[in-house]
């Protein structure tokens, strides 16, 4: 005798859900990737994990329930997004940011070279193709196994996921920066400023979360098929996912303001949850960007910058860059002293006029 290990209830309900951690798998696995989350300040420690989360994934998959989320996003991730963002994106502190070369991202970004923008670019540009493939290999190719096999065993695998992700992405972006090259796939980028690399990055999770919300809606008019031995389990992973959706929507509101958030929400209802964390994301993303900000808003790169940034894979320019720096500085001190003395010297030989 065969059990049946999903009913349409509940497959629509397990796949809403995980389309939901694969939207913020994605964000989260690009967001400590990008120059803006190292902090030079000297809080290593807290910036570390934040970058490699893993072990975060798995403390929350494995335990479950509101109280693992509320450890793991209320109490962990969510504060450090903003606490990190408040003091080295938002505030500008220089906590490392800017363009960086493929040297300078392989040495950790201390190379000397000159900042000179940058802070939502992501350090190495493999990372735009590294985290797309890892989120699919090692999240969603898993989840649809537990879906289609009907196994215990599928299960298992899948709840290892978060490891997964994250030796797939260190590969992948390993392979591509030797296959393809480190100048180009070395050095960092700006991800956002090209279609085809958003597309790239978040079709995957959205297409995801349209197909399961397609599901659901044909699901509310089908008899609910729930068994009694899951149907707890079920509404115990519904209510943790709506309190992390609050806590993403919380989250989003601080940092880019109520129409990100409210565009969350519209998207979430039209095109399911997860496709509502990617959309806003991207949309963040916009907002925080101070590049944008310091451009007027078109997102625009003066031409001086763009020659900058086109050679920031070249020692040779990354030193002629700091010595124009250091004489610009020495030129400006001399000709602050310079009119400082000559102010006072003029000062000195005013002739008195007698009233």
């Amino acid at each position: 005798m065969t059990v049946e290990l999903w009913t349409h209830q509940e497959a629509v309900t397990f796949s809403v859900m995980r389309c939901v951690t694969g939207g913020l798998l994605t964000v989260s696995r690009l967001g400590p990737a990008r120059v803006g989350s190292r902090d030079g300040n000297g809080n290593g420690v807290v910036v570390r994990w934040l970058r490699e989360p893993v072990w975060g994934w798995v403390v929350w998959v494995l335990m479950g329930g509101p109280v693992a989320g509320a450890v793991v996003w209320q109490a962990g991730w969510v504060p450090v997004f903003l606490w990190l963002g408040r003091r080295v994106v938002m505030g500008g502190t220089g906590g490392g940011g800017g363009l960086l070369s493929a040297a300078a991202a392989a040495a950790g970004g201390r190379d000397g070279a000159v900042v000179v923008r940058g802070m939502r670019h992501v350090r190495v540009r493999a990372e735009g193709v590294a985290v797309p493939v890892a989120v699919e290999v090692g999240f969603v190719v898993p989840g649809v196994l537990v879906l289609v096999l009907d196994s215990a065993v599928a299960v298992g695998v899948w709840l290892l996921f978060p490891v997964w992700v994250s030796l797939v992405r260190r590969t992948v972006r390993a392979l591509v920066v030797r296959v393809l090259g480190r100048e180009r796939w070395g050095g960092s980028a700006h991800l956002e400023k090209s279609r085809a690399a958003v597309v790239g990055v978040y079709a995957v999770p959205v297409l995801c979360s349209v197909l399961a919300h397609a599901y659901l809606i044909w699901a509310l008019t089908q008899p609910d098929d729930r068994r009694e031995m899951t149907r707890s389990i079920l509404e115990a992973m519904m209510i943790d996912t709506f309190f992390f959706g609050l806590t993403i929507l919380y989250w989003v509101f601080v940092e880019a303001g109520w129409r990100t958030a409210l565009l969350m929400v519209g998207t979430s209802v039209v095109l399911g949850p997860g496709a509502g964390i990617c959309v806003a994301w991207v949309y963040r993303e916009r907002v925080v960007d101070l590049d944008r900000k310091r451009d007027g808003g078109g997102g625009r790169v003066p031409e001086a910058e763009r020659r900058r940034g086109s050679d920031r894979g070249n020692p040779a320019v990354a030193v002629r860059q700091r010595n124009t720096v250091r004489a610009r500085v020495t030129r400006a001190g001399s000709k602050r002293g310079i009119s400082k003395t000559s102010r006072t010297s003029n000062t000195k030989q005013r002739p008195k006029h007698v009233l």
